[in-house]
């Protein structure tokens, strides 16, 4: 999970910085995370070698959409339960990435699966 977040980092330094594009190291749980990240038109990314990828951020009036990713978890990770997520979590400026039985998903496709699990990432639109 460590690389996870380092790896994630730099995407939220380069948008912090407004830089157009970044390379990471890539793994499948970051691989998950591009990937629903590019579901809601944040970014897009591509694959330059099996272990690295390149991530272009998507800009809006000369502002990036992504604004900034926090790392929810560690020694105090929260466990979300589905009706906790639609009464507290319900932010449309925000898009929260769980961790749960079925792998990383966005919040809303958890809350539309009837799945909890441990809160990962808070990221800022």
């Amino acid at each position: 999970m460590l690389t996870v977040v380092k790896n994630i980092n730099l995407i939220n330094l380069a948008a912090k910085n407004q830089k157009l594009s970044v390379q990471i190291l890539s793994n499948s749980k970051i691989l998950r995370i591009l990937r629903i990240l590019a579901d809601y038109n944040l970014i897009e990314y591509e694959t330059l070698t099996p272990h690295t990828v390149k991530v272009n951020l998507k800009y809006k009036n000369n502002n990036p959409c992504l604004k900034s990713i926090r790392f929810m978890g560690g020694r105090a990770k929260q466990n979300i339960t589905c009706t906790y997520a639609k009464r507290e979590l319900n932010n449309k400026r925000a898009l929260y990435i769980i961790q749960t039985n079925k792998g990383l998903i966005s919040l809303t496709q958890a809350v539309q699966l009837g799945e909890g699990g441990v809160l990962l990432f808070r990221i800022k639109i």
